[in-house]
């Protein structure tokens, strides 16, 4: 998946990738990345920081390495990676 990722060469979703899968990682819900995964994603990830979710409000906290700003709640985030 990671390599999958960089290929796309989008920016966004190496950061959007890297953010969720730190945060699943957290919830115990996913093995954190390994060292090596890590630093490609971290490779690739934009200059510009992006929104999580680009549809909802544009203020939440910011993850200063993917540079991605949480814009979702614990439970909205739980819910989108349930459906999504």
């Amino acid at each position: 998946m990671v390599d999958y990722a960089v290929r796309m060469k989008s920016h966004a979703l190496v950061q959007r990738l890297g953010f969720i899968l730190d945060f699943l990682a957290k919830e115990g819900l996913a093995t954190p990345l390994s060292s090596n995964l890590r630093i490609a994603l971290l490779n690739h990830v934009g200059k510009t920081p992006i929104y999580l979710d680009r549809k909802k409000a544009k203020s939440g906290s910011y993850t200063r390495e993917w540079k991605v700003v949480n814009n979702l709640s614990r439970e909205q985030l739980l819910s989108e990676i349930e459906v999504g």
